[in-house]
């Protein structure tokens, strides 16, 4: 759903959902801003700038450690998913595939 007011940018409401371990996704809302000017394109380098805590709620500890372990770390920001959500893919240091879905407001594009 598209929210507007005068006073407040448009922002979609959307459910979370993880492809890969829905269950710890289910239900959870968050709030995904829709200026897609300033996004960072498709294949541009971007920095997770924090761990969102609606991810990492009910993932298993290892999860989140790779997830922390990305921060500030340059990674390519692979699309965005029809909610808005930006993917991210990484491998973690023990050779793990982590995709991970985020709010675009989370990522800042490398110089």
């Amino acid at each position: 759903m598209l929210f507007r007011s005068a006073n407040i940018s448009p922002t979609l409401i959307a459910p979370i959902a993880n492809k890969s371990t829905a269950n710890c996704w289910s239900g959870a809302y968050t709030t995904l801003t829709m200026s897609l000017k300033n996004n960072p394109k498709p294949g541009q380098v971007v920095v997770l700038t924090e761990a969102p805590p609606e991810l990492l709620r009910n993932l298993p500890k290892e999860d989140c450690n790779a997830i922390y372990a990305i921060i500030g770390q340059p990674i390519v920001l692979v699309g965005y998913d029809k909610d808005g959500r930006a993917e991210l893919q990484f491998v973690d240091g023990e050779g793990q595939y982590h995709s991970i879905w985020v709010d675009p407001i989370k990522l800042r594009a490398v110089k």
